[in-house]
This record gives structure tokens, sequence and C-alpha cells, in this order.
């Protein structure tokens, strides 16, 4: 339970609790409050999700639209980010949070650089084509040199986009998501050279995390919201858990 974790990721010791989308349950998912909570909570690394705009910036976003956390309609790809950023994005999810906006990646970076590590997946799909590509990739990982967090995040990501950062700077700590439907995401893992895999429940056994861990993989599990769920992943070996109730779990970690 107290393994070391790689020098990539600070000195930080395992189990770790993710924050998926922030403090999830309780506010806007993939919002600042929503950061900056888990942060406050304990969260040990917040998750979120990018997407590309029109214009080619990095929105923080999990779906491909913005229809379902926001008061507009319409597709990331679709959207300048000036439209993007007048959305409402938060009385979706309770009148309390009207106003709330959606952020860029540097955002997160001006509120929340080295304090806490960021589990980054990039969205690569969009219903019309528009796929993230090299230069959406130079541009993340520049911000990352940016703001001299390469020991504080790293990129997770299907094999286009694994691929992807191995092109633009191979030394990028990388999280493996390919292969997690079908129970050969360690063999996609080592294939990529990934640091960092994520199972998805319930497609894992005792072996592949064994066979991770033999290959100096550490092992992400999405998700657990349940004190007695996270309990018992982490009693199998499981290193990082995903949580959206990040305050139930905390006192696990």
């Amino acid at each position: 339970m107290d393994r070391l974790c790689n020098s990539s990721n600070r000195n930080l010791r395992f189990p770790r609790l993710i924050a998926h989308r922030g403090l999830s349950n309780a506010m806007p998912e993939n919002t600042l409050p929503a950061f900056a909570a888990a942060i406050a909570l304990g969260a040990h690394e917040i998750e979120f999700d990018l997407r590309v705009s029109k214009d080619g910036e990095l929105v923080v976003c999990h779906d491909h639209t913005v229809d379902r956390t926001s008061n507009g309609s319409g597709e990331i790809a679709a959207l300048l980010w000036h439209e993007v950023k007048k959305l409402d994005a938060g009385t979706w999810k309770s009148e309390i949070w009207k106003n709330i906006r959606f952020s860029k990646f540097e955002d997160i970076f001006k509120h929340f650089a080295h304090r806490s590590i960021f589990n980054i997946h990039v969205k690569s799909e969009s219903d019309n084509g528009q796929a993230f590509e090299k230069q959406h990739m130079e541009q993340l990982i520049s911000l990352i040199k940016q703001y001299n967090c390469e020991d504080w995040c790293y990129i997770a990501g299907d094999s286009d986009i694994l691929q992807l950062a191995i092109a633009v700077d191979e030394k990028i700590e990388r999280c493996c998501l390919a292969g997690c439907l079908d129970y050969t995401i360690v063999d996609r893992a080592i294939e990529y050279q990934c640091g960092k895999l994520q199972f998805l429940k319930p497609y894992y056994n005792a072996e592949m995390i064994q066979k991770a861990h033999q290959h100096g993989i550490t092992c992400n599990m999405f998700w657990a919201d349940d004190p007695e769920e996270a309990a018992i992943f982490l009693e199998e070996g499981i290193d990082s858990v995903l949580t959206n109730r990040l305050n139930l779990l905390v006192d696990l970690f």
C-alpha cells in the first residue's frame, strides 16, 4: 500500500485518490471550482478531459458537445472558444452554480500548477471527424513545459493519443486506456511504453495487475464511489482509484 511512485510523479506515495472531473458528484464537473474543492479535500490527482475547439483551443470538457453541461448546444469542434467561454456551465448541476464557465487547459495550470498531479484524458473523437492532431499535442506538451509541470502531469488516451504523445515527446508520461474493454490493456501499455494504465471495471484480474507491476506500470481503476469497493481495489493491488465522491473515500488514503 505504501509503494513509492516513479520520480516522474514526484515522491508522493501510493495508494492515491483521483478526483474524477474534480468533485464531480457535488459540483459542475470539469470546472475550476470542482478542481479546487477536490484539491482542498485532499485529492492526490485531478482527472479532466480535453477537447479542441474550432479555433484550436484546448477546452476542458468530457462530452463532444456542450449540450449536457451548459445552456448552449453544438460540438466543441464546431464552436470558437469565445463562443464556448460565454456559456453557463454550472446551472445544469444546480442554480447555485449559475455562471460557472468552461475552462481552457492553461487555466488549470494558472490555478493549480504544482498543487496536484494532473491526469489529462485527451479525447480524440468528434462526430464531425475532427481529430486531436499533432499540433494540438504539441500545444498541450508545450504548456506542460511552460509551467514546469513535466513531473506533475500524465497524458491518458487511446492508441492514437499515445502515439501522438510519443511522436511529440517520448519522455512525457503516458497512461494507457487502449484495450480497456478487451483485457489487452496491459499488453498495450507495454507496447506504448506507458508508466501507467487505467483499468475499467470489471475488465481486469489479479494476473493483469501483477503483470503490470512486473513491468513497472502503476494501475489506476475507474472507478469507485463506495468506500468498501475502493478498499477491495486497494487490497487487490490497485495503485490509484478514480472517484466522483472524493469526500467519501478520502479517509482510506
